[in-house]
């Protein structure tokens, strides 16, 4: 379908949004030729997944991308996540940097299980900026409930 499409044997391809932004990527120095269309027709649930009866990995890939989400929420960044952890009096940002509470240890981690990923890779919105955003994929539903998106992350407690 994606050779069909490029070479002109066809006038539309459709897929998820960033199936389409990657494949456009892949155009090199052609793909500003594309656009995506902004109408969305369907939605389709993207997620992490994982082994049926793993519940214990289960529990970590989902608390920690509700922890990636709730760093955005917080403000809390690759680049602060240090200086919030040793200093911020506001009780969610404490239990969600292990600074407080046994989150982490709950699940057989480490309590600061959640700052160490958002020291290795960033909250949601800089994985967003940085993998997504170059290759023209808009935010929309991925932005945080509070702007208009669907994203939001449950209480750490």
């Amino acid at each position: 379908m994606t050779r069909a499409f490029f070479s002109g044997r066809c006038d539309a391809y459709t897929t998820d949004r960033s199936g389409l932004a990657s494949i456009r990527a892949g155009q090199g120095d052609r793909a500003n030729d594309y656009v995506i269309l902004p109408e969305t027709i369907g939605a389709e649930p993207r997620g992490p997944l994982v082994r049926k009866g793993d519940w214990r990995w289960f529990d970590i890939v989902r608390w920690t991308v509700n922890a990636l989400v709730a760093a955005e929420e917080h403000g809390v960044t690759q680049a602060n996540v240090q200086a919030r952890a040793q200093g911020d009096t506001n009780p969610e940002v404490q239990r969600l940097l292990g600074r407080a509470g046994e989150f982490g240890a709950a699940m057989g981690l480490d309590n600061a299980w959640a700052a160490n990923a958002i020291r290795a890779v960033g909250n949601y919105g800089e994985i967003w900026q940085r993998n997504l955003a170059p290759i023209g994929l808009e935010r929309g539903r991925d932005r945080l409930a509070r702007d208009g998106g669907l994203m939001w992350s449950p209480p750490f407690r």
